[in-house]
């Protein structure tokens, strides 16, 4: 009897230490400015720049985070791949990020692209150290060097 108290004893001890995963919504717009780093005519890349902030009216979920810096190509296809960094402005630990989508070439007379990414979110610093998780991002990119959207998705934090 007494192995068996000392096994569930030590047990519980070991567990008591190893919390549950958490996990944060993210559903807020945003907007800021974009603009072409880096053109190659030969590869028929482009390299863009950005950095946006939480706006909009709606209630906005986890607008805590800021994307501080985003970074993507876009080949002559209108395939997007890049990185992003979120930084909390409440506790400035950061969120890094890959990136994944499509811009196609807008129609004659519109004065926007659209964007699709897929955000995959692979570690940060401070709460956000071994962060996971996913979004969605869905954009506009006007002419005149101004995007806005909508994310969506979730953080995991270990």
């Amino acid at each position: 009897m007494l192995k068996k108290l000392t096994l569930a004893l030590v047990l519980a001890l070991v567990f008591a230490g190893v919390a549950a995963a958490e996990t944060r919504p993210i559903d807020q717009n945003y907007e800021g400015p974009y603009w072409i780093v880096s053109e190659d005519i030969e590869n028929g890349t482009t390299s863009y720049k950005s950095a946006q902030s939480a706006s909009g009216t709606f209630p906005q979920t986890n607008a805590d985070l800021q994307a501080i810096s985003i970074e993507w190509t876009e080949d002559r296809t209108g395939h997007i791949t890049g990185s992003a960094v979120f930084m909390s402005v409440t506790n400035l630990g950061t969120v890094a990020a890959l990136l994944d989508g499509i811009s196609p070439m807008p129609e004659p007379g519109q004065e926007y692209r659209t964007a699709s990414v897929n955000v995959t979110f692979n570690g940060g610093t401070g709460e956000y150290e071994g962060a996971t998780g996913s979004a969605y991002v869905e954009a506009q990119l006007t002419l005149d060097g101004v995007s806005t959207g909508h994310i969506g998705g979730e953080i995991v934090l270990p």
